[in-house]
């Protein structure tokens, strides 16, 4: 039987997928909190979250803030539009002014 296919091994991670919070939360020396922020990817995603976001940043002492796009926007046989600068969605944009302003820390 096959181990490996196209897509890589058939049991990746043991079938643990991993995102930036796992790993982080995985090294910290400390406790992680969490905030969604903008849990879209889409170009007109929701920013009913970005203030819990902005509140949590100033109450801790490092932030993360992980933003990108997924396979919605490119995969194999379909490639991402051209960037000018950047096209991540506008709301995450607010998201990360939003949060640096609050933040403690750079």
């Amino acid at each position: 039987s096959a181990v490996a296919g196209y897509y890589g091994p058939s049991d990746v991670c043991g079938g643990r997928f991993w995102n930036v919070f796992d790993a982080v939360e995985a090294r910290a020396k400390s406790k992680v909190a969490f905030s969604a922020g903008v849990p879209s990817v889409a170009w007109d995603a929701a920013e009913d979250q970005i203030a819990a976001a902005v509140q949590l940043a100033r109450t801790v002492d490092q932030m993360v803030v992980s933003i990108g796009t997924d396979l919605s926007w490119a995969r194999e046989g379909a490639d991402a539009h051209p960037v000018h600068g950047t096209t991540l969605p506008p709301a995450q944009h607010r998201l990360v002014s939003a949060v640096a302003a609050a933040a403690a820390k750079p």
